[in-house]
């Protein structure tokens, strides 16, 4: 289908992308990561028409991804990135790829992924989103008001706009009215945590035909007692992890939100040491396994202090005609 606005080509070229992609040594290819902004974020009309303080602060964001994604690495030995944007639910979308190599400092190509598995990997990208978060004023998606209880696909969401703009009603998620069943007895104490949720869903899955297949600390994976891994679906979100230790974590009083919010807010501030920590360590380990003692020493930038580049340094300070 036609979006309008069309999809902006922020950074790349697609030749030289499928080019570098077909490069990279081993069965896996290539890295993708989207960059999701709330609606009240950036406004995408001023962005689409050249706002120069908008176009740097996404700039900047891009700026901080590749820079952590390939710490340390010098600029001369990275793959090439392609950038592109999708505006038309009026609310950005930066989609990232980029091919998992890198060429080490005697020009060797080797396989490299830029967002390995494991806690620390998830820890850099956290200090990431909070830093620029603060920095901006975005959206905290760690919020505890904005905690979600029950986490709905991206593509269910984007496909329940589509519906919406075309005038129709989309039906709710087996998640979404699983969560709001247990939310109801959350709310008059019947349920407590999330032992009490596992029970209440065991009594429900009688009802509706599923049973529960897996249980891990983020989700719990439901579906028909002989369906296939890719038939099964996973609950995520507050009302489904081990976060749930008590009614409060989903039903805080005034008292208790705010001092959830005061305990956010404390944390968040230490975005930019939580950042510097994580990129000196990924760097080091990058330089010391690619570079062979050729690679310059990785010197970190104050992302917090660092002036918003105009013109951009990365991504066009105006929308160019679209190529794709």
């Amino acid at each position: 289908f036609w979006r309008d606005p069309v999809p902006e080509m922020l950074l790349g070229d697609t030749t030289l992308m499928r080019a570098a992609i077909r490069a990279a040594p081993g069965d896996l290819k290539y890295r993708s990561c989207v960059l999701t902004f709330a609606t009240d974020d950036v406004d995408c009309g001023t962005f689409n028409a050249g706002n120069p303080q908008l176009r740097g602060e996404v700039d900047m964001a891009v700026c901080l991804w590749a820079e952590l994604a390939f710490a340390g690495v010098p600029a001369r030995s990275r793959p090439p990135i392609m950038a592109t944007t999708h505006t038309h639910l009026d609310a950005l979308e930066v989609n990232l790829l980029v091919p998992r190599w890198i060429t080490r400092s005697d020009g060797a190509i080797r396989s490299f992924n830029p967002d390995p598995p494991g806690p620390a990997n998830r820890a850099v990208w956290d200090a990431c989103e909070d830093l620029l978060n603060h920095r901006f004023g975005w959206s905290d998606p760690r919020d505890p008001a904005r905690r979600r209880l029950v986490d709905v696909p991206d593509w269910k969401l984007k496909e329940r706009a589509e519906l919406l703009r075309d005038g129709d009603s989309p039906s709710l998620d087996l998640r979404e009215t699983l969560a709001t069943w247990l939310q109801a007895d959350v709310a008059s104490r019947k349920i407590k945590n999330r032992d009490g949720v596992l029970e209440r869903l065991r009594k429900i899955g009688q009802q509706e035909g599923f049973v529960i297949h897996a249980v891990k600390p983020d989700h719990i994976t439901i579906g028909a007692r002989d369906a296939e891994p890719d038939q099964r679906q996973r609950l995520r979100g507050l009302l489904f992890s081990e976060a749930f230790r008590a009614p409060a974590d989903i039903l805080p009083s005034p008292e208790e939100r705010q001092q959830q919010a005061i305990m956010r807010a404390a944390f968040r501030a230490t975005a930019p040491s939580r950042l510097q920590a994580s990129w000196v360590q990924r760097a080091k380990f990058n330089c010391s396994r690619y570079g062979l003692g050729a690679w310059p020493a990785p010197v970190f930038e104050d992302w917090e202090h660092e002036p918003i580049a105009i013109p951009p340094r990365l991504i066009p300070a105006f929308r160019l005609p679209s190529t794709i």
